[in-house]
């Protein structure tokens, strides 16, 4: 699916991402001989490798393709539904978005359709709300399909902490639920909230602001992310680090790019390739992927030479990067 916000940077994705992963089950997605499957949190081949695309588990569902149509495969590797539609999103709250012909609607965990194609581009639900693409402006329907926030908004994302940023004149601010706004149209650019405070930035500085909008963290830093255990990564110059909840460095910035703390772990890119370091700096998995993601479940997505495999928390393969 493709994004419904301007791109936000890469640490902020990569935030975005482990929130998504947070309701993720011990199926993990894997590719063998150029065929997709999924493994076990051991390593072990749950799913035999014959589909052509597959996605993460969510919700004890996973959206898989055979050809150019999608469908769902339940943990045994079953189809819930086959594959039907042209795209399918992950389950979040029971409901998964899927595209029917040009437009997205919503399906429950049987595959049962709860809200009709309608819309140009449709993201998963949270709390309650989710994010709609019609007639090129954003809006949120609810679990009913009922549109509770028109829409209205050059730019959106999904909620967070209760709050969605949203875009209008260029300028971002967050809604509540009801679709009030809770903090007015004051930023240049805005990311979501986590653990009380979001990423903002004025005069083309970044700081944190608090749920009144107010600054928690003035705008000093080039770049900040979001809050995950007690760390926000931030960049000084062309270099990133971790800042605590006052601003001050807690690790200084050194690395070229930085995803968010998970599992007591970060991964870091340093002279081109990724590695992990721990909550004191310290590298705890020497830098040797193409590409690292947080953990979940104790265990990071990576690739080397091209291929994508999985890491426990040692450093160890699970499963050894392959094509």
């Amino acid at each position: 699916m493709h994004s419904l916000a301007p791109r936000i940077g890469f640490v902020a994705a990569m935030v975005a991402a482990l929130a998504a992963c947070s309701g993720s089950s011990d199926r993990f997605a894997v590719v063998q001989g150029g065929r997709w499957g999924y493994m076990d949190g051991r390593g072990r081949l749950a799913i035999p490798c014959s589909f052509d695309a597959a996605g993460d588990f969510y919700e004890g569902r996973a959206a898989a393709a055979r050809g150019l149509k999608w469908g769902y495969l339940d943990a045994k590797g079953e189809w819930i539904v086959p594959p039907s539609f042209d795209a399918a999103g992950r389950f979040s709250e029971g409901l998964a978005a899927v595209k029917v012909g040009i437009r997205w609607g919503y399906v429950d965990r049987d595959a049962r359709e709860r809200i009709p194609p309608g819309y140009e581009e449709a993201q998963p639900f949270s709390d309650g709300r989710g994010l709609v693409l019609l007639n090129a402006r954003f809006g949120f329907v609810d679990s009913k399909g009922r549109l509770v926030v028109e829409p209205r908004f050059e730019a959106a994302s999904p909620f967070s902490g209760g709050l969605a940023r949203v875009r209008e004149g260029g300028r971002w601010g967050f809604l509540d639920r009801g679709g009030g706004l809770a903090i007015p149209y004051s930023f240049e650019w805005a990311g979501d909230f986590s653990d009380g405070l979001a990423p903002a930035a004025i005069g083309g500085r970044y700081g944190l602001v608090d749920e009144r909008g107010e600054w928690e963290l003035d705008p000093m830093f080039d770049e900040i992310g979001s809050f995950s255990h007690g760390l926000a990564a931030a960049r000084r110059g062309e270099q990133w680090g971790f800042v605590d909840r006052e601003g001050k460095w807690v690790i200084e910035p050194a690395y070229q790019q930085v995803g968010p703390f998970s599992d007591g772990l970060a991964p870091v890119k340093a002279t081109h390739v990724w590695g992990f370091l721990d909550l004191a700096g310290n590298m705890k998995i020497a830098p040797r992927y193409t590409f690292a993601s947080p953990f979940r479940a104790g265990l990071s997505k990576v690739s080397a030479g091209g291929h994508v495999g999985y890491i426990d928390k040692m450093g160890h393969d699970v499963w050894r990067p392959s094509s």
